[in-house]
């Protein structure tokens, strides 16, 4: 192994905020709260760890996703990248929790619009219901990892403010890149678009492939975390959504 790229003392790696398909072994630990005690990037593309104190589990763990131990506390792996899909049941802990983060910003921020609204003397655009808890109870650090969970997200994200909103909601804020890419996946998903006049089936696709392209560069998710990758940027934008509502 020749030349060593750099060294770093005991600390804990940044998470994967959003996920990636591929990802080094020091954003991996960081993902599944294990700490190093040093570690080195070869120019080979190998890399090694120093890391005491793990319990046999945790030691498995790294063996199965190619860190080898070689004795002494030292680890081996003959590439500094990981891909996510491959062994996204060691890290999905962290996805559900970035995941439930996500909805409790969601909710903190329609709990904050209904106060401003009642502090104004107006009625609040939001219809509750039973309906919209289950919804929050339902996904609330449940992540998508396939087309099927993935298109049952969408309906009930849809349902969960879209169609609650839809008939106390001023025109302008229909055009929000929330709103349009939300109804045109669920139009996609949900509705035989056979029919539908041309220019509509256009404007659904159109609004399709635009946030498949932004989000994950491709015309649509077909791994796990490209999955996860767009439920996460649903949330994002509903949560951008909001914050246009708030004011």
């Amino acid at each position: 192994m020749a030349g060593v790229r750099k060294s770093k003392v005991r600390k804990k790696v940044s998470k994967i905020i959003p996920p990636k398909e591929i990802c080094t072994f020091k954003e991996f630990l960081g993902d599944i709260d294990v700490s190093y005690d040093d570690e080195k990037e070869w120019n080979d593309g190998s890399c090694t760890f120093l890391i005491a104190n793990l319990e046999e589990e945790q030691i498995t763990i790294l063996e199965d996703v190619g860190l080898h131990k070689l004795g002494y506390d030292l680890f081996y792996s003959e590439t500094d990248k990981i891909n996510v899909n491959e062994k996204l049941r060691y890290i999905k802990p962290f996805f559900m929790k970035e995941e439930k983060t996500k909805w409790d910003e969601i909710i903190g921020k329609i709990i904050e619009i209904e106060r401003k609204y009642s502090s104004e003397g107006g009625t609040c655009p939001f219809v509750p219901s039973i309906f919209q808890l289950h919804i929050v109870a339902k996904w609330s650090g449940n992540i998508t990892t396939n087309t099927t969970e993935f298109k049952d997200f969408v309906t009930d994200l849809n349902s969960f403010l879209v169609e609650s909103l839809k008939d106390n909601l001023d025109n302008k804020y229909k055009g929000h890149y929330f709103w349009q890419t939300i109804t045109a996946l669920r139009h996609g998903y949900s509705h035989d678009t056979t029919k539908w006049r041309e220019e509509n089936k256009m404007k659904i696709a159109q609004n399709t492939m635009k946030f498949f392209q932004d989000v994950i560069g491709k015309g649509q998710p077909n791994t796990s975390v490209g999955f996860v990758t767009c439920q996460f940027k649903l949330l994002e934008l509903c949560s951008d959504f909001l914050d246009s509502l708030r004011g």
